[in-house]
């Protein structure tokens, strides 16, 4: 047959046409115009045809989504796309399915919705890096990657860039592996300053690690050669070190896990002055990192070692000074890090919170100065240990200790050894500075200073007040250059007998009301009761009031004043039996007083000193206008002020007029016979490390062990004053009080900043009521969080085992832990949701046991009403664990179906995962798991059924009966 040229041209048209789309493929946009979400349905483009193409050839194809309705798009296998954008009014998308090969996924910042990825993403042949960035201003619009990142496979250690850009972040849930031909190396936060969670532990990408700025949560960490791990399997030290370059911004490392030992170095290749590096343990098991610290920059640095584990957290390595300039070490929050190298750094060692411990018994360390005799001891509290070997001697020299305002602690345990020294030179103390010393198994703490008032140690510096004790029960002496308990007192009962140069120890009530007299110090060691004569007055001469023991203490009448020079008056409160009146007006113009000890101190005179209060430790009980003067200035610093009213107060440490508050290291509020409010500024949102509010790595504390009430925050909170600088996760404290209040603490204002998360530790409940806005992480570890606002924009929720999270708010997405609890309501039935955001999914880790159950939830007795966690589109994902429990609480009708969970979609759940306990009695009741629900019918147990039936029987005989005998 012949054809002519016209019909071979229309013939050559139409087989054009009829080839596969991605033959002509271009850059296109998602228009969803489909009847499926697969991304190879030319209908769901605004061209007509798929971008990209299904194999390796390179193109430079740009696929965009911005169509405002949440979707799932399924890629269908393998995509090869040059760059993948999401764009300004995107709506949550979703990708799964399949393999994304890419050089850059980029999510624009008019993006409001976050954005998930269960498809893996990697590099190809013809791209150098796979970049992942999040240029969102919307707080809370992350990238979650659920699937997994691949390195490229054309040439070695080519990068993967992940949390670029400027946005709230990204989580990895899967891992970053190398291509199975070529090793990768990972790039972390290379602007901006956002945050990174890296949640997979099996990452086995072999390159080096940096780390540019920001703050990077990883679960694992392994060896050189040690195998995967979240940050990567590298076989070699050069690949293993960890480079951090912040610039002039701080770089954190947190660790989320149950255990890591690692011996990876970290070198610091660009710093700014006052910044350096951050290593948190946020987890639940301890790290030890074994690997060498160096600073390679021209400027000083910093190592922060902080987080609130209070396992043996261990830094082995050594931390060692730049090539012209000093490295400093600093401890900050209330966990416990030991260091065991022979540290060279020669900058200061502080100490403001938690344990920093020298260790001479760990493996391989020297038998003296595990940290360089020419670094500064400086202690803001918290507590400075050395445990000696268990062998030999050991010895670790500071080059002095300076004292500033707080409750400080010196430890050294012998631990059977020959002996263990802390040679501290001299000693300098700043106004507010307290320090007790405490040695067993043959340990001694040594010091060139030899300032004494009358037996006592005291500071010259400070006009001779006593500000040191040993064991926390008797003032400090010094002794042939040793630092140990004071062992000669007056312990006459009778005033008459005292004098003027005698340290005072009493067990007993003394045996007359005491006159206007003055002795040098005094102790109350067991339960006594001290009055002093109206009008008359108590000086002690080197300002040092010390309560131990057990029993009922006070001291009441008359004045009671300090007899130093520079006026300052030191109690400390160590009898944590009871509460310790003073109710004598405390009297002193310009004098200043400090409570230390862990006990608490009610202050109920009439006072009318005018110096500052600082509270180091334990609590501070007292009313404003009489305990504490309207004149005077509070400052926290370890302690908590207990409140008997309500607290107006301005915020200040220095200066001004009228009831005044600040913050000097960590401290807080609780509250005592009523729920009562904390207002700072008249009410304005006040910024968390700025004018004298917890400035550093400080805690906020809230609630005591004896508080009986709800202290109730007002004020709105600025978490992170330098969101285009530094990542920051702040600390809120909570202690559990005596009483069964549903909440020990409430905060009503507004948490907000970008970059900032929160971390809610102590075992009592904390109540958010606000619509918070912070978009970091938000970490459960202990206790009870309340959240009956919304923390919405959180980019996840962590609830640790042993913690739990409860109310009838709302939050972003949420990863339950094994021994981690979920308890919605507050009092009562409620709903606890998550934000539809595009990051609402919740990740639930069950048991390895049925013993417990993570499950509070309370099913109506009336109806088929219940407790319910609502995730709306979100994914409810099974993660590990054997048991998925749920406990009823005694609650339940019968013949109900009770909605428990409702969600777009499960993954990896079957119905038979499911168990219960604490069904009303005489129930029983069975799961059914269906698209969108989890539900719960109850119906009468067997044996009660038959009991039901065997009485609705004998009714029935019984009545027949009657009936006969009534005819």
């Amino acid at each position: 047959m012949k054809y002519s040229i016209p019909l071979l041209r229309a013939g050559l048209a139409a087989a054009l046409f009829s080839l596969p789309q991605i033959a002509s493929a271009a850059s296109a946009s998602w228009t969803g115009g489909g009847t499926t979400g697969a991304f190879s349905d030319g209908a769901n483009w605004s061209t007509g045809i798929a971008p990209g193409s299904t194999s390796a050839a390179g193109n430079n194809d740009v696929a965009t989504f911005n169509s405002a309705t949440n979707t799932k798009v399924s890629i269908g296998g393998s995509r090869y796309i040059a760059n993948l954008t999401l764009d300004t009014g995107a709506g949550a998308f979703t990708f799964s399915d399949g393999t994304v090969y890419t050089r850059v996924v980029n999510m624009n910042a008019g993006v409001t919705q976050s954005q998930t990825f269960y498809a893996d993403l990697s590099g190809w042949a013809s791209n150098a890096d796979l970049s992942l960035t999040n240029n969102s201003t919307t707080l809370g619009a992350i990238l979650n990657f659920r699937g997994n990142l691949i390195g490229s496979s054309n040439a070695a250690l080519n990068p993967v860039n992940l949390g670029r850009g400027t946005g709230s972040g990204a989580i990895v849930w899967g891992n970053i592996n190398d291509n199975v031909s070529k090793p990768m190396n990972l790039n972390l936060l290379d602007s901006g300053a956002s945050m990174v969670m890296l949640r997979g532990s099996g990452s086995n990408f072999s390159g080096p690690t940096a780390i540019a700025k920001g703050a990077v949560f990883f679960e694992s960490i392994s060896n050189v050669g040690g195998g995967a791990s979240s940050l990567g399997a590298p076989t070699t030290a050069a690949n293993g070190k960890i480079s951090i370059s912040g610039g002039g911004r701080q770089t954190y490392l947190f660790y989320t896990g149950q255990g890591s030992v690692t011996d990876r170095a970290i070198e610091n290749t660009s710093v700014t002055a006052g910044t350096g590096f951050d290593l948190s343990n946020v987890g639940t098991g301890a790290l030890v990192w074994n690997g060498n610290y160096t600073n390679s920059s021209t400027t000083a640095s910093t190592v922060n070692l902080g987080g609130f584990n209070t396992s043996e957290n261990r830094y082995g390595g050594v931390i060692a000074d730049g090539g012209t300039t000093a490295t400093a070490l600093t401890k900050f929050g209330k966990g416990v890090w030991n260091v065991s190298g022979t540290n060279t750094y020669t900058g200061a060692t502080t100490v403001n919170d938690g344990v920093l411990r020298a260790d001479f018994s760990a493996a391989g360390a020297p038998a003296s100065n595990i940290i360089s005799s020419s670094s500064l001891l400086t202690m803001n509290g918290g507590t400075f240990a050395v445990r000696g070997a268990a062998t030999g001697t050991s010895s670790q020299t500071m080059n002095g200790l300076t004292l500033n305002r707080g409750g400080s602690s010196l430890v050294v345990d012998g631990n059977g050894g020959s002996g263990t020294t802390l040679n501290l030179n001299a000693i300098t103390r700043a106004l507010g500075g307290t320090l007790d010393v405490q040695t067993s198994g043959g340990g001694v703490v040594a010091t060139s200073t030899t300032s004494m008032n009358n037996g006592v140690l005291a500071s010259a510096a400070s006009g001779g007040v006593a500000y040191a004790t040993v064991n926390g029960s008797d003032w400090a002496t010094i002794s042939g250059g040793n630092i140990v308990a004071l062992t000669s007192y007056q312990t006459a009962t009778n005033p008459a007998s005292w004098a003027s140069t005698d340290n005072v120890s009493l067990s007993e009530n003394p045996s007359a009301a005491i006159g206007t007299q003055t002795i040098n110090t005094l102790k109350v060691a067991g339960a006594a009761n001290l009055s002093i004569q109206s009008s008359k007055t108590l000086t002690l001469g080197a300002g040092g009031l010390l309560f131990t023991g057990t029993g009922a203490q006070s001291i009441s009448g008359g004045s009671l004043t300090s007899g130093t020079t520079t006026k300052e008056l030191v109690i400390r409160q160590n009898n944590t039996s009871s509460i310790v009146d003073i109710s004598s007006a405390i009297a002193g113009a310009g004098m200043a007083v400090t409570k230390t000890g862990a006990g608490t101190l009610s202050l109920s005179g009439a006072n009318t000193y005018t110096g500052t209060m600082t509270i180091n430790e334990g609590v501070l009980k007292a009313g404003i206008g009489t305990g504490i003067p309207t004149s005077s200035i509070t400052i926290l610093n370890g302690g908590i002020l207990g409140l008997t009213g309500n607290l107006s107060a301005t915020i200040s440490v220095f200066g001004g007029s009228g009831t005044r508050v600040g913050w000097s290291n960590s401290g807080g509020f609780a509250a005592y016979g009523g729920n009562w409010t904390v207002n700072l500024n008249s009410g304005a949102a006040i910024t968390w490390g700025q004018n004298s509010v917890l400035t550093g790595n400080q805690a906020l504390m809230l609630g005591a062990a004896d508080a009986d009430s709800t202290v109730i925050w007002t004020n709105a909170i600025l978490l992170n004053p330098t969101a285009s600088g530094n990542a920051v996760m702040r600390e809120i404290r909570v202690a559990k009080g005596s009483a069964a209040a549903a909440a020990d603490a409430e905060m009503s204002g507004v948490l907000s900043g970008a970059h900032s998360g929160l971390i809610k530790t102590g075992d009592g409940a904390l109540r958010l009521t606000a619509a918070n806005t912070y978009d970091g992480a938000t970490i459960v570890s202990a206790g009870t969080l309340i959240v009956n606002g919304s923390i919405n924009n959180s980019m996840l929720t962590m609830v640790y085992s042993g913690a739990t999270l409860a109310g009838t708010g709302s939050s972003a997405q949420i990863e339950l832990m094994a021994g981690g609890a979920m308890r919605p309501g507050d009092g009562g039935i409620g709903t606890f949701s998550t934000s539809q955001n595009g990051n609402s999914d919740m990740v639930w880790h069950g048991e390895a046991s049925g013993a417990f159950a993570q499950m509070k939830f309370e099913l109506s007795n009336t109806d088929a009403t219940s407790d319910k966690i609502d995730l709306g589109a979100g994914v409810l994902n099974k993660a590990d664990g054997l048991f998925f429990k749920f406990d009823f609480l005694g609650t339940g009708m019968a013949n109900q179906t009770y909605t428990l969970l409702t969600f777009g979609s499960s993954l990896n759940f079957s119905v038979t995962d499911f168990s219960y306990t604490g069904l009303t009695s005489g129930l029983t009741g069975e799961f059914a798991l269906t698209e969108n629900a989890l539900t719960f019918t109850t119906v009468p147990e067997p044996s009660t059924f038959a009991m039901i039936i065997g009485g609705l029987l004998a009714l029935v005989i019984f009545r027949r009966r009657a009936a006969r005998r009534i005819a």
